[in-house]
């Protein structure tokens, strides 16, 4: 669904200056007849983090609990009431990478209901809300950072491709101990990233699937988004089908 807010672009534009534009792996460039042209061309990299204790090794501030890591956060589990108010957080989060970047800011909020919508309704696979959290202010109770956790399909990840997993997942998918746990949203505050949050939400995750019995957690991300990526390579996850 994330591929449908991909736009396209048309325009005159000289030869010359055209072969000097940057390119993002996420967008196909082409020209014709003096027009050139900008559409979208997402390709996605899949990874993998094993739940063992040393991969869950982010490390706390001596003498402090997670949920008090600072004085102004509180982590919590995901509860059903949160649902309605991530889409401002999200809008925010998002507003950097492709594709979400491209859009107004009203657009970017009606997207981000729409992913958000898809995901709590299952269209990213059944939600695992024991093992997805949220850090709020301890004081206002504003959300400041969410990571959301679904299952998806045991299978070849290097085929990955964007289902309905709500059309193959069992009704007692999360009792059953079905499929395997997919980090599909991690999203924070700008006022608050570079505070670790988003690495202790996936600590607090990841140790939840742990004790669950899930040997590995799978993510995805957007070929280019190196942001994303660096992340990813930091917090342990090991690429897919690559050396």
């Amino acid at each position: 669904m994330l591929n449908d807010f991909f736009q396209s672009l048309n325009f005159e534009f000289p030869w010359e200056r055209f072969v000097t534009l940057p390119r993002h792996p996420a967008y196909r460039y082409q020209y014709r007849d003096g027009q050139a042209s900008i559409s979208g061309n997402p390709r996605y990299l899949q990874c993998l983090l094993p739940l063992t204790d040393a991969a869950l090794s982010i490390p706390e501030p001596a003498g402090k609990a997670v949920s008090c890591f600072y004085s102004e956060f509180e982590l919590r589990r995901l509860h059903e009431s949160d649902w309605k108010d991530f889409p401002p957080l999200f809008a925010a989060a998002f507003q950097r990478p492709p594709p979400l970047l491209q859009l107004t800011d009203t657009q970017r909020l009606t997207a981000s209901q729409a992913l958000l919508d898809r995901t709590h309704t299952g269209g990213d696979g059944p939600v695992v809300s024991s093992a997805s959290f949220v850090f709020g202010d301890r004081e206002t109770g504003e959300l400041l950072a969410a990571i959301l956790i679904t299952l998806i399909p045991v299978g070849d990840l290097q085929d990955f491709t964007h289902h309905n997993w709500s059309n193959v997942a069992p009704p007692d998918a999360l009792t059953a101990g079905w499929g395997q746990p997919h980090l599909t949203w991690l999203f924070v505050s700008p006022q608050k990233q570079r505070r670790r949050l988003g690495s202790l939400l996936l600590r607090e995750s990841a140790s939840a699937l742990k004790r669950m019995g899930y040997p590995q957690l799978v993510s995805t991300f957007l070929l280019g988004d190196h942001a994303s990526m660096l992340w990813h390579w930091r917090a342990g996850f090991q690429l897919v089908g690559r050396g």
